[in-house]
């Protein structure tokens, strides 16, 4: 039912609402994620490799989607990055309970990581856009 409200929104909304949901994602407090037994990603490096990586994997998968013409708008497309994005980091967060030695910096769910998946989409739908228009 939620999902029907969202999907009948405008678009303006919807851009809104993942706007809202990126700023509530970052405000959690940290202490309430600390207490949790969801672990998170304590990882704020935004000049690591593993930043890079994240950055360039979110432009990657937005780009081929562009190539290949699905889905047909910029907000899909963006979502599906931040989609698998979300999947990616929850599979991280479930290794990480499997094995407690790996907590750490680059392990568990990293919002930084998936706000710089999200990231790299805007910035290949520009580029995109910009070669549309030259091209």
């Amino acid at each position: 039912m939620l999902l029907n409200a969202l999907l009948h929104v405008g678009q303006l909304s919807r851009s809104l609402t993942l706007v809202l949901l990126g700023v509530a994602l970052w405000a959690t407090p940290l202490a309430a994620q600390r207490a949790s037994s969801f672990v998170w990603d304590p990882d704020r490096d935004w000049q690591s490799v593993n930043a890079r990586q994240h950055f360039l994997a979110g432009a990657g998968i937005d780009a081929i989607e562009q190539g290949i013409g699905w889905p047909r708008r910029w907000w899909q497309r963006v979502t599906i990055v931040a989609v698998v994005g979300a999947a990616y980091e929850a599979g991280q967060e479930s290794s990480v309970h499997d094995d407690p030695a790996k907590r750490g910096p680059g392990y568990g769910f990293g919002v930084m990581d998936l706000g710089l998946d999200i990231a790299g989409a805007l910035i290949s739908e520009g580029l995109g856009s910009l070669l549309r228009k030259i091209f």
